[in-house]
């Protein structure tokens, strides 16, 4: 490698990151062999990394260089796609006025080189100043779903002039922001399989989540409310004192018992409300899709009626509730409420009540021993009969099933 201190123009960091991408994945892709850094000088100055991995077929070695892209080859070494990181890298050395490119025979193990040019103090023409100007004001950040990048996210995120480039360009991206770890996983792992084109990102508390929306706009915020620390009211708080993010939509899923109070300062700055447990995958990609889309689906004053007789049916779930009361305590004719309870849930509040009791009923079954006429009674269900079928039809199995499965 020559050292004879030829110079570039360029932003260290900034250049340090692309190398960094070009041999991380030289090296997933290369399960023997080796893999070599090399610097060679010409015109201008070129950064080769080679790998002796299973090689990049012709076909694919311009789609290589498009977000998400994936070769057979190397999905079928189980190692996935490159990512983002190739898209990324290629826009940033370009706007370094340098190129980023590949060489391979397309045989199959034949190997890899990806390479990028710079060029050099000498050959720098004056009007790609202002250029390399706005390219080193950048930094890049290519996110992983491994585990090991989370530890650092949030102090990388914390330095000055960081710019998070995560998506191609109209690709949406969602921020799942929920302390609990399981929930989180669930969540994204629903959207990433139904929506594959959409860009998930998870803050793990309310601290993290104002980090990233530091430097990231995303279509779409998923919410918990119950977080130690900065919980979900004052990340939504902080959310709507940002120009940045003061339109951003978020939808709050929660498994906390909603009070009056509660409603009053989710009102004004939410999408939707949904509870933990009372819908299932398809709806809730259902009511993301119509939040990302910004469909307002009820006027705000018919919404928040809406809103308040969910939470009443919440509380009072175990309690002998028809719909003239429930339409009673929100000040709606009955029908208006179930044609405006359907249009903002998806569901009629009768079938609301349903799932709060079956939910209730679920928790009961896993944690006591009480009999099925007991948890049946408890919950608010007449009879076990109807109980028995209700569950089945809304969880799939018998409530003595479901125990049992819980058992073991």
């Amino acid at each position: 490698m020559p050292t004879d201190g030829v110079q570039v123009w360029g932003d260290r960091t900034r250049l340090r990151q692309v190398v960094l991408n070009l041999i991380s994945n030289a090296v997933k892709f290369t399960e023997r062999g080796s893999v070599t850094l090399e610097l060679s000088l010409a015109d201008d100055v070129t950064v080769s990394v080679s790998d002796t991995g299973p090689g990049i077929p012709l076909q694919h070695q311009q789609q290589i260089f498009d977000e998400f892209h994936s070769s057979d080859r190397t999905m079928q070494r189980g190692s996935g796609g490159l990512g983002l990181g190739l898209t990324i890298g290629k826009h940033l050395i370009e706007r370094h006025g340098g190129t980023l490119g590949v060489r391979s025979s397309g045989a199959e193990d034949s190997g890899s080189t990806f390479y990028f040019t710079l060029p050099r103090i000498s050959s720098r023409e004056p009007q790609t100043e202002q250029l390399l100007t706005r390219a080193v004001d950048q930094s890049l950040i290519v996110p992983s779903d491994r585990d090991d990048s989370d530890d650092h996210r949030s102090t990388i995120l914390h330095e000055p002039s960081v710019d998070l480039q995560i998506q191609p360009p109209g690709a949406k991206t969602i921020l799942v922001v929920d302390d609990d770890p399981d929930t989180a996983a669930l969540n994204m792992r629903v959207i990433r399989q139904q929506l594959p084109t959409c860009r998930v990102l998870q803050a793990g508390s309310g601290t993290e989540a104002l980090a990233l929306l530091e430097h990231l706009r995303p279509n779409l915020v998923l919410l918990d409310l119950v977080m130690p620390g900065l919980d979900g009211f004052g990340v939504l708080a902080a959310m709507r004192a940002r120009a940045a993010t003061l339109d951003v939509p978020v939808l709050v899923l929660t498994g906390r018992m909603l009070t009056e109070d509660d409603l009053a300062r989710l009102h004004a700055g939410v999408a939707g409300i949904l509870n933990k447990g009372l819908f299932n995958a398809n709806e809730i990609l259902e009511h993301i899709d119509a939040a990302i889309a910004q469909r307002r689906k009820l006027g705000s004053p018919t919404q928040q009626l809406v809103r308040r007789a969910a939470a009443f049916i919440r509380a009072h779930s175990a309690e002998t509730l028809t719909r003239d009361q429930i339409a009673a305590y929100v000040g709606m004719s009955a029908d208006h409420l179930t044609t405006s309870f359907r249009q903002e849930m998806g569901v009629t509040p009768m079938a609301y009540l349903i799932r709060c009791r079956i939910d209730s009923a679920r928790a009961l079954l896993h944690e006591s021993m009480r009999s099925i006429t007991d948890v049946a009674l408890d919950v608010g269900f007449a009879d076990v009969a109807s109980f028995s079928r209700a569950f089945h039809r809304e969880v799939g199995v018998t409530p003595h099933a479901y125990r049992r499965s819980k058992r073991h």
